[in-house]
Formats: structure tokens, sequence, C-alpha cells
């Protein structure tokens, strides 16, 4: 008899998503925001001209999300964790 294969319609595969485009960017970039703090806290300890220069290029738009976006609060926060010199317990530059 005949068999029935299951075919996806056209209506359905426009519909279907890819999720992994909206992922994988948020992933990097709150990756790339943790390591901040790290690398900061090592910077401090190799005081190496040449780390200064390889850090400091690297992490400029955080300043900018920092400065700029409602992300303030918790990125200072978080980073008060790692350089409590510079970071108060509330999230603000010291």
């Amino acid at each position: 008899m005949g068999e029935q294969s299951e075919t996806t319609t056209l209506s359905e595969a426009k519909h279907s998503f890819n999720w992994g485009f909206v992922v994988w960017p948020v992933l990097i970039f709150t990756l790339y925001a943790l390591s901040y703090g790290p690398v900061e806290r090592m910077q401090e300890k190799v005081k190496g001209a040449w780390y200064l220069q390889f850090s400091a290029g690297r992490y400029a738009p955080l300043g900018w999300v920092y400065r700029k976006t409602p992300l303030h609060k918790p990125m200072g926060m978080y980073y008060h964790l790692w350089l409590p010199k510079y970071f108060d317990a509330k999230g603000e530059l010291i």
C-alpha cells in the first residue's frame, strides 16, 4: 500500500526560528563582560606595560555599556567583587 512520508510544508518552514542567532551573541557578550573583572585583577598583579596595552583596547566598549545602559548597577556590583578599590558595593566608581 501507499506509504505516507512526513514532509514539512512551506508554512511550517517559514515559522521555524533558529535561536542560535540570538543565544550565541548574548552568551559571547556575557562571557566577555564577566572576564573584565578577573583580567583587571590580574593586571594589578602583573603591572607590565605590554599587559596594559593588551587589556586597555579590548575592554573599552564595556566602559560605554557601564556608563550609558541600564546594566550600570549590575555590572558595577559584579566588578566590585573583583575590584573593590575602584567600585563600591552599590556599583558606583569610587
